[in-house]
């Protein structure tokens, strides 16, 4: 369990980035610094149900989405070009149903209506498994591989501070599911159909756009958005290696023996 007051992110929160890392960000929010969110670069973020405070922060400085309701959403994402990197940490996710979803991103091609969707959500196995899922219902599957579903190989339950990253990559012609930085699943072909575009124009936290109350009650932080596709190495970078901080705690430990003995 976290303490108060001290982050229980998985991955690297936008404040502690390098410039490298930092560049090409259009949107961030970085609970362990206490921010509330920000917008970056030409990127535009509108829509009646956006509110950078729909988040309620806690103790451990995490997001609580999908609760009573809080669903932050924006409908009018302008600016981002047809690649896009979407990483988070999921804390926990402390109640779900079938197919509620986590997040929701979705490229309407112009349209008015909410479609070309995909989401973070759990499927209809019983067992409330986290998959990527592009299409959702009658929505129309975002890119033009059919419905694709990716798999994370974990369960709901089985989530603590674990980071996703999704990364649609337009020159690649694909769609990469990362957990904890290393890649679980893969869509190829991944293209717009006529008329419509890769570009992320809308996203939901805590429900999906198909059906409001598919509400999957989490607690989130770390969120990170870039406008273009992060590298395999890139997104690896965002999620230090467990045995580095082990590494680091064992040389402190030497270090104050050693002066103990001095």
């Amino acid at each position: 369990m976290a303490l108060a007051g001290v982050a229980s992110a998985a991955s690297v929160g936008y404040n502690s980035m390098t410039s490298d890392q930092q560049k090409d960000v259009a949107f961030a929010w970085d609970f362990a610094s206490g921010d509330v969110g920000f917008a970056a670069g030409s990127v535009d973020m509108g829509g009646s149900g956006w509110s950078s405070d729909a988040f309620s922060l806690t103790s451990t400085n995490t997001a609580t989405v999908g609760s009573q309701g809080t669903c932050p959403w924006s409908s009018q994402v302008a600016g981002m070009g047809k690649s896009f990197t979407l990483n988070l940490d999921v804390n926990a996710v402390n109640s779900y149903g079938t197919w509620d979803s986590i997040v929701s991103l979705y490229s309407n091609g112009g349209n008015a209506n909410f479609d070309h969707s995909m989401a973070l959500t759990t499927n209809g196995d019983g067992k409330g498994t986290i998959v990527l899922q592009s299409g959702l219902g009658n929505e129309t599957p975002y890119g033009n591989a059919g419905n694709q579903t990716l798999t994370t190989g974990l369960t709901a339950s089985e989530i603590s501070n674990t980071t996703f990253t999704i990364v649609s990559d337009a020159d690649a012609k694909t769609l990469t599911l990362y957990v904890n930085g290393k890649q679980t699943s893969q869509v190829t072909n991944w293209v717009a159909a006529e008329g419509e575009t890769l570009a992320l124009t809308g996203f939901q936290f805590g429900s999906n756009f198909s059906d409001a109350d598919k509400i999957a009650n989490a607690e989130v932080s770390n969120i990170t958005v870039w406008d273009k596709a992060l590298s395999s190495a890139e997104v690896a970078a965002l999620v230090p290696e467990p045995a580095t901080a082990t590494l680091s705690l064992l040389a402190l430990a030497g270090l104050c023996a050693r002066r103990r003995r001095g």
